[in-house]
Parts: C-alpha cells; structure tokens; sequence
C-alpha cells in the first residue's frame, strides 16, 4: 500500500510573486504598445496621459479577471485529477486486498479494517498528489480573487511605467523618448524575473520579453503612421 507519512505542503503555498512578474509583464508590453500609437496619433501629453489610463484601467479588469478564471480552472483541474487518482488506488488496494484474503481464507473483519486502512493512504495520497504537482499554484478556492487582485494591480503598475514620462513632462517628443527608455530597460529587468521564476534559459528569457515589447510598439508606431496620413 502506499503511505505518505510526512507530506510537506511548503512547496505548495500559494506564491503571489509568480503573479506579480506576470501582470508586470503583460503591463509593460500592452499599454506600451498603445500608448506608443497614442504618442504618434494624439497631439499633446494630456491626451496620451488620459488614453494610457484608459488602456491601463480596462487592461488591469481584464487580466485580473483572466487571471481568476485560469486559476479556477487549474483547480478544478486539480481537483478531478486528484479523485481520479484516488479512486484508482482504492480500486487497485481493494482488489489486492481481496485477492489476498480469499488465498489466506480470512474473514470480513479483516476486509473491514483494511478498508480503512485503505482509505487512510487514499487521504495520503491526495495529499502527496498536491505535493507533487508543481504547475498548481493554488489549491484553496479562497486565494482566487487574492490572485485576480495582484494580477490586476501587477498590470496597472506595469502599464504606468510607459506613461509616467507623459504625466511629468510637457515636451511630447522628449516625453516618448524617455518612455521608450525606461520601458525597455524595465522589459529587460522583469524578463530576467520572469525567466527566474518559470526556471527558463535566462538570456533568452530576458530578451525575448524585451523583444516582444518592442515590436509590439514597433507595430502600433507603423499603424498610428498609416492613420495620420
């Protein structure tokens, strides 16, 4: 029978961390992308500043409410492979247990008392299931808004960076420069972060989140140029 005498769930807490690099990220690369349009489109900071909030608002909604529902199905994900798992090992444990007992002749007390024994390790089981499931990050319904919540707030964070130039200065050129700057040495800083945290190829994972941002404003400049023209 399987037994699992010392379960330790520490690698199984909830780490919001891994949620704040996400919604920092995806912030970074969406709002700096529109607000890069916006630069080309809008002809004063004031405009950027309240389109950048916009963008950013309905972005943070948006992806903290992807957020709850993926984490929602992850769980419950969890939660039918757990009990298919379980009732696995109780019906591959009884029939051994069965088989066993008809070749020792042994009565139906017996069969009871491993019945429980059973069920006992099944618990276990569960529990060392939980353990050892790494792409879980929560197994308590009661975390799920917590992540919806630091998801959001992750991205609002994220977006702002890009804007901030536009916020506190007037020149809008040198204002998007500066933006520019800022956001890519920020791509590069949280692509490292990211990398660490998903246990990626470090180089790779820095600069591709670098990569992605720019290109995406890259776009979002060559579309805003085709509009004012």
């Amino acid at each position: 029978m399987i037994s699992v005498r010392q379960v330790d769930h520490s690698n199984n807490l909830y780490k919001p961390f891994t949620d704040i690099v996400i919604g920092i990220s995806d912030g970074l690369i969406i709002p700096f992308a529109i607000i890069t349009g916006l630069a080309v489109i809008a002809p004063n900071n004031e405009l950027i500043v309240q389109g950048g909030f916009i963008v950013v608002t309905v972005g943070a909604i948006i992806l903290g409410l992807g957020g709850y529902f993926a984490a929602k199905g992850r769980h419950e994900s969890f939660a039918q492979k757990t009990t298919e798992e379980e009732e696995k090992l109780k019906k591959e444990e009884l029939e051994k247990t069965v088989q066993l007992f008809k070749q020792l002749d042994l009565g139906k007390d017996m069969q009871e008392q491993a019945a429980v024994v059973i069920e006992n390790d099944s618990i276990e089981w569960k529990a060392y299931l939980k353990e050892h499931l790494p792409e879980l990050e929560i197994t308590d319904t009661s975390q799920l808004p917590k992540t919806a919540f630091i998801i959001g707030l992750s991205y609002a964070f994220g977006g702002l960076i890009p804007l901030l130039p536009f916020i506190y200065l007037d020149e809008k050129k040198e204002a998007f420069t500066i933006s520019c700057i800022i956001t890519v040495i920020a791509l590069l800083v949280f692509g490292y972060i990211k990398s660490k945290v998903n246990k990626e190829p470090l180089l790779w994972g820095t600069f591709r989140l670098m990569i992605l941002g720019i290109v995406a404003a890259g776009a979002a400049f060559a579309v805003a140029q085709i509009f004012t023209r």
